[in-house]
């Protein structure tokens, strides 16, 4: 047992600071146990695509806004999808 001196005004405010503490870890505790428990899928063929292709796009293209980019990357997609039957 601890023994804790002082008024019973500072008490209390170490007993708010102490639930304070104890509620940010344990929901803490909560994100990294749903974190944990979170597999990753593997990337379809589209995905790995545009990991490889949008890089060039945007070196190729520098003014080039993301909407338009990934507009261009779903036309190539599709031409390359097309190509592979």
């Amino acid at each position: 047992m601890v023994k804790i001196e002082g008024t019973i005004e500072e008490i209390y405010e170490l007993l708010g600071e102490v639930k304070g503490t104890v509620k940010k870890v344990r929901k803490t505790a909560g994100k990294v146990k749903k974190a944990a428990v979170k597999t990753k899928r593997k990337l379809t063929e589209y995905q790995k695509f545009l990991k490889r292709e949008l890089p060039k796009l945007k070196k190729k293209h520098p003014r080039m806004k993301q909407p338009a980019l990934m507009k261009k990357a779903a036309r190539m997609w599709k031409a390359h999808k097309r190509g592979r039957r």
